[in-house]
């Protein structure tokens, strides 16, 4: 997710002004405050899953189990039939299909797959052959990604919980028995200046963007270390970039990065990888879904546009490709590296 414009606070009335532009920097404003209406929406469905919703996830993997234990191949009970892996061109406009199974036989997770990068993400792998287990918030827009694609199988869980983690990865096992890759993706973004930062804020970004992928990596540990693995994790271009306005979400990613480097040094003699992809501004539903004005949200990309030296924002494929790249098992003397996939801003 990318950021607001460079911005200079004023503690008079609390408000924050853009230099030179206050009328763009008040757009920014109420953008991230939209988004925060709609993840305060989103939280509250989420804590309201209910024993039903429960009794599907089970429901769905004993369906699952029961489609699998009418094959008569162990490979096929375990794992799909694999299809054929997506590549794109270099500017991320067509989709051709390449003979390659890089990820047959192969079982990912992805979090975050209700939408943009985790979406993509989790259908590319599917495409490629492996098994994906999708988590999210939402069931429906889990249903949505899943939808046309039979390797993919959907999990509800709000990744804060501390218990969540731990199910997620169960559930994976439960249904093929391994996991070959870990993709943590899930994160939330939040306009919190410093003068308006508050216990509860700090607190519930990081369970989300630092705290839930180290539990899910340690939750992973132990397959991933049968399989020799990957952890893919998603940081952003504001992971090494200052961001006035939302430093705690920058820290927050900045962590993240942090953690792949050390990952990689210390999980390195059991043979897992651990990379990381950091996304600039890459298009998704995010601002039109929030309730906010088509008009808004298009000066506002146009803005992060025009910041960008090739020209445009990315696109949620875009970054799946190199996700899967840092994730193949061809790739097997590369560690520790954060990926800026953003059109050129970090050179900027």
């Amino acid at each position: 997710m990318s950021g607001p414009p460079h911005s200079r606070s004023s503690n008079a009335g609390g408000k924050h002004e853009r230099a030179g532009d206050g009328t763009l920097h008040q757009l920014w404003l109420e953008v991230r405050a939209e988004l925060e209406i709609a993840e305060s929406s989103h939280l509250e469905e989420a804590s309201r899953t209910s024993v039903t919703e429960r009794q599907y996830d089970r429901d769905q993997r004993a369906a699952h189990r029961r489609r699998a234990s009418a094959t008569t191949s162990m490979d096929d009970v375990r794992l799909p039939k694999p299809h054929s892996r997506p590549t794109f061109t270099h500017r991320g406009e067509q989709l051709t299909a390449h003979s390659q199974q890089e990820f047959a036989d192969k079982v990912v997770v992805v979090t975050g797959a209700g939408s943009g990068i985790g979406r993509a993400t989790a259908r590319a792998f599917a495409d490629a052959g492996a098994a994906v287990l999708g988590i999210g918030r939402r069931r429906h827009a889990l249903d949505e990604t899943a939808a046309g694609h039979s390797a993919i199988v959907v999990h509800a869980a709000d990744l804060r919980d501390p218990q969540a983690p731990q199910q997620v990865i169960d559930a994976a096992v439960d249904l093929w028995g391994r996991v070959d890759v870990l993709v943590n993706n899930a994160g939330a973004t939040r306009l919190m200046p410093l003068d308006e930062a508050t216990t509860v804020g700090i607190e519930d970004l990081f369970a989300l963007n630092v705290t839930a992928p180290s539990l899910l990596a340690s939750a992973a540990l132990p397959h991933l270390r049968r399989a020799g693995g990957s952890i893919i994790n998603i940081s952003s271009t504001y992971g090494h970039r200052p961001l006035p306005g939302a430093a705690h979400y920058a820290a927050s990613k900045a962590a993240i990065e942090q953690l792949t480097r050390s990952w990689a040094l210390e999980l390195a003699a059991d043979g897992i990888l651990v990379n990381a992809v950091a996304p600039g501004p890459t298009e998704s539903e995010a601002l039109t879904a929030a309730g906010l004005h088509e008009a808004n949200a298009e000066a506002l990309k146009r803005d992060e546009a025009n910041r960008i030296p090739l020209g445009r924002r990315g696109e949620p494929d875009e970054v799946a490709a190199w996700i899967l790249r840092l994730a193949d098992p061809g790739t097997t003397w590369l560690t520790g590296q954060i990926l800026s996939v953003d059109g050129g801003l970090n050179l900027t």
